[in-house]
């Protein structure tokens, strides 16, 4: 299978992001809501996941080497997505496709929602934290849907936390973000996109290493970004404007990169994870301290499990340094 389908274009070593043919997808699948099944793992299952466990901890790399991603890094990390995040059956799994996935919509959108939102009492830096939940549609494709909630600071610490919430935002076809209350129950119950996402997926956490099925209590199934400071500053530095559109596009990274002698590397710890892109910006490696974000994606969110409803967490502050094949 093609390691990644993926939504763009190279041009003179830059990356344009195209919209494509969208679906909706429901917060959830038929059936009523119950817990997500979880496949049973396989005899070397408990190693690596106890394995994968340790690696998860405070200060740990979750993504690339900024929050801010150029074209050279982009296409790496997109394509370690199909090479290490597959689904299907334990004998026989591939690449997940994006085609036809609903994963694109307005600016406009975003904005609505968080300005109708009560203010954040107790928040710091950051106000607003968006939660990418990971699932797949009936055709097995990536779905996703977001929750926008309110973050509590503490500032000794520096620690976020927020509570947790059974409603969503499903992405419809024409980039609009509907609400559906309860909708994460559904997503995560019997039939929803979250359980399919639980029963198919499977993980090569470590390069070259045993495939896994997906373990809920260990394996990241959402990812909170910070609005404030990140998906905010995207917006603003791209010049996006409200009929402008953001676009989620698959990841994986490890959690620890080792560079050898032979200039191979020993990589652990993979896992999900996902870029916002602004659509129809070119992409490009110039920097720009004045607007880091500026012709760039982001990244940079904090994976659940660990950082999940009610657990203190706090935002990155350092990354993994892409292969040295992956730099500009």
């Amino acid at each position: 299978m093609n390691p990644m389908s993926s939504t763009f274009q190279r041009r003179s070593g830059a990356i344009i992001v195209v919209p494509v043919l969208l679906l909706l997808h429901a917060c959830g699948g038929s059936g009523a809501p119950e817990a997500a099944a979880v496949p049973e793992p396989d005899p070397h299952g408990s190693r690596v996941l106890a394995r994968t466990m340790s690696l998860f901890s405070a200060g740990d790399p979750y993504g690339t080497q900024f929050p801010y991603v150029g074209p050279a890094e982009f296409k790496c990390v997109t394509k370690d997505f199909g090479y290490h995040i597959h689904q299907g059956e334990k004998t026989s799994h591939g690449s997940i496709s994006t085609i036809g996935s609903s994963l694109e919509f307005k600016v406009s959108e975003l904005e609505r929602i968080i300005a109708g939102m009560s203010v954040c009492a107790d928040s710091g830096p950051v106000a607003h934290g968006i939660i990418v939940h990971y699932g797949l549609d009936a055709h097995f494709a990536l779905a996703a849907v977001l929750q926008i909630q309110c973050l509590t600071y503490k500032a000794g610490s520096e620690e976020y936390t927020y509570a947790g919430s059974r409603d969503c935002y499903v992405i419809d076809t024409d980039g609009t973000l509907d609400f559906e209350r309860d909708g994460i129950t559904t997503w995560y119950g019997r039939g929803g996109n979250g359980a399919t996402y639980a029963e198919r997926v499977f993980i090569q956490h470590d390069a070259g290493g045993e495939w896994s099925p997906y373990t809920a209590d260990t394996d990241v199934h959402s990812t909170l970004f910070p609005y404030e400071g990140r998906i905010k500053d995207l917006i603003a530095q791209n010049g996006l404007s409200p009929s402008g559109s953001l676009r989620l596009v698959p990841m994986a990274s490890p959690v620890t990169r080792v560079r050898q002698p032979d200039d191979s590397y020993v990589e652990t710890g993979y896992h999900q994870g996902m870029l916002w892109v602004p659509v129809d910006v070119v992409l490009d490696d110039v920097e720009n301290t004045a607007a880091p974000y500026k012709n760039k994606a982001a990244d940079w969110g904090s994976p659940c499990p660990v950082t999940c409803p009610d657990e203190p967490f706090i935002f990155g502050k350092v990354g993994l340094a892409p292969r040295h094949t992956c730099l500009p």
